[in-house]
């Protein structure tokens, strides 16, 4: 009884070590964000003539989609584990989203050789 104890304090601090750490990531990203010392503006231009890039907006939409998926999908089977008082493992990630994931990274590596490729026939290095 004393080691199963252990364990749980272990994994509970273990747990409260996670949060805190995430809290301090996620503030601290938002201080960098409010002090204007990360630049969102140009997250999603180009190099050289600042227009917004189509292949980099629909990479970080299918990231942003696949991460989302995957939290709420972890949230459920950690709330199941709890109900069932079962051992908590990590959701399978479905194929469908991998080959999506790795589709959307293709089109924008695509992207960005065409547009040096490009560049490099033009003579601008």
């Amino acid at each position: 009884m004393e080691i199963q104890w252990g364990f749980n304090f272990l994994s509970q601090l273990i747990q409260l070590e996670f949060w805190l750490f995430m809290l301090g990531l996620i503030s601290s990203i938002s201080f960098f964000i409010f002090k204007n010392k990360i630049n969102f503006k140009s997250l999603l231009a180009t190099r050289n003539n600042n227009q917004s890039s189509p292949d980099g907006l629909q990479l970080l939409l299918i990231t942003l989609i696949f991460a989302a998926y995957y939290l709420l999908n972890v949230l459920y089977s950690v709330k199941i584990c709890k109900l069932k008082h079962v051992p908590c493992s990590m959701p399978p990630i479905p194929s469908e989203f991998l080959f999506a994931f790795g589709g959307s990274n293709f089109v924008y590596l695509w992207g960005k050789l065409s547009t040096i490729l490009k560049q490099r026939s033009s003579g601008r290095v």
